[in-house]
């Protein structure tokens, strides 16, 4: 298991996976969503859980590559479902932005010729985390301009940016971008796909998680760490 995470860090493959279709974002990365919306702490009554497991060496002291194992209790609620690593428990390492799908995924709505077509509202939440961030969002529709705007749910002071296809019918995300206030540049540029199972979207795919693949810290290392999922 720790030969397969370290590979995470000094090599660089692509890997497709289909994750299945949750409510909650895809299974493997469903639980680290806890972490953002209610921190562990004594003000909130959840007590901090933690094993390290790996850590890398980095040159930034605010970027740890560690690899750690946390449990949250709020991971055990009935409707959760159980990670890779077991009910209640999150793997960290790496990075990985996932969503909580509200309802239908957002652009279920691709084709302007397909039978009642329409230019529905964005709902889903996106959440991110990575050696040294962490944070949540969601996109805007303005559905009179067909426009997008991504808006940043957490406090901190990360930037956001996003690549999407070129089909203008709906938003189809390809990559993210995020830089950290200090200017470390993070590139999630790989994606898994999943297919729906609900009845009106039967086996449509979409693109349910993107995985961090590069990290630039500009004002240490000139080259970026490369990274990957290959376990």
């Amino acid at each position: 298991m720790l030969f397969c995470i370290f590979s995470q860090y000094v090599k660089a493959q692509r890997e497709d996976i289909n994750f299945g279709n949750f409510a909650n974002p895809v299974p493997s990365v469903s639980s680290l969503a806890s972490y953002n919306n209610v921190p562990q702490s004594n003000a909130t009554g959840l007590p901090e859980i933690a094993f390290p497991l790996l850590e890398l060496p980095s040159r930034n002291k605010n970027i740890s590559l560690g690899v750690s194992l946390a449990y949250n209790i709020l991971n055990t609620e009935r409707n959760e479902p159980a990670s890779d690593v077991g009910t209640g428990w999150s793997l960290f390492g790496g990075g990985v932005i996932s969503r909580k799908i509200i309802d239908l995924y957002d652009e279920r709505n691709d084709n302007t010729t397909r039978n009642g077509y329409s230019k529905n509202e964005f709902n889903d939440i996106y959440y991110y985390n990575a050696p040294g961030i962490s944070g949540k969002f969601r996109f805007i529709r303005d559905v009179n301009a067909n426009t997008f705007q991504l808006v940043n749910l957490s406090s901190n002071k990360d930037k956001i940016e996003y690549v999407r296809n070129s089909n203008t019918a709906t938003l189809i995300l390809d990559s993210f971008t995020i830089t950290d206030a200090k200017g470390n540049k993070y590139f999630f540029n790989d994606y898994s796909r999943s297919t729906s199972e609900k009845i009106l979207e039967k086996n449509r795919e979409f693109r349910s998680a993107f995985f961090l693949q590069r990290l630039l810290m500009p004002a240490i290392l000139r080259s970026p760490i490369l990274l990957t999922k290959i376990c």
